[in-house]
């Protein structure tokens, strides 16, 4: 399970993580050893629409991707913000 400051990731929510922190380039922080994270500056829904508007939420990860969805499950947290999706409820 990963974590993050609002309880545990859904595989879903982690995947968007990751390609989010990879979008801002955190790819190559654990290249250097290092936990991946992102400045947060409030305005990080703008990439996270896009990423869902072209590849959806169920998508599958780039090399990248797959590098910082593997650091945040060794160590069992996101330490920033995450992604987090909203089912909609009929």
């Amino acid at each position: 399970m990963v974590y993050d400051e609002s309880g545990v990731l859904s595989e879903r929510d982690l995947r968007l993580t990751a390609a989010l922190y990879a979008h801002f380039g955190a790819a190559q922080q654990v290249r250097r050893g290092k936990m991946p994270r992102i400045d947060d500056d409030g305005c990080h829904w703008v990439p996270v629409q896009e990423i869902v508007r072209t590849r959806g939420v169920d998508l599958q990860l780039t090399a990248d991707e797959q590098l910082i969805y593997d650091a945040f499950c060794r160590s069992g947290r996101v330490p920033g913000g995450s992604v987090r999706v909203m089912d909609a409820q009929a």
